[in-house]
């Protein structure tokens, strides 16, 4: 009973902190590449700045969860990848920073093989 009991809080601190994401190769891919950080990114990557070019509500889309914001930077950014598995396109999706408004980058291309190990978010 307490092995079982240590197990269940273990799996459920790691889903809640992230540690579910570790075998996903799509958010270790687009961390790294474009230097995702609680300040911001690295590597330029054009700002959606035309509503029009997102994508729409009715489009099959899912997405991943990337970065968390470092402990005791309030204002710092959230990441997630919003993806159209059809098209292999995603967005990377911003959230935080002092203003707190959301910010659309990309599209940047994906391969649907990288998604698995992948919790996605319907």
């Amino acid at each position: 009973m307490i092995k079982f009991l240590s197990f269940s809080i273990f799996a459920l601190l790691a889903t809640s902190t992230g540690w579910a994401q570790a075998q996903c190769n799509i958010a270790k891919t687009v961390e790294s590449e474009y230097g995702l950080s609680f300040s911001g990114m690295k590597k330029e990557v054009p700002e959606i700045s035309d509503t029009s070019l997102l994508p729409k509500p009715q489009e099959k889309l899912s997405s991943v969860r990337l970065l968390k914001s470092a402990p005791y930077v309030p204002d710092g950014f959230f990441f997630s990848l919003v993806i159209n598995e059809k098209k292999d396109t995603a967005w990377i999706r911003r959230i935080g920073g002092f203003a707190s408004a959301p910010a659309f980058f990309g599209p940047v291309p994906i391969n649907a093989s990288m998604l698995v190990g992948c919790k996605l978010e319907k």
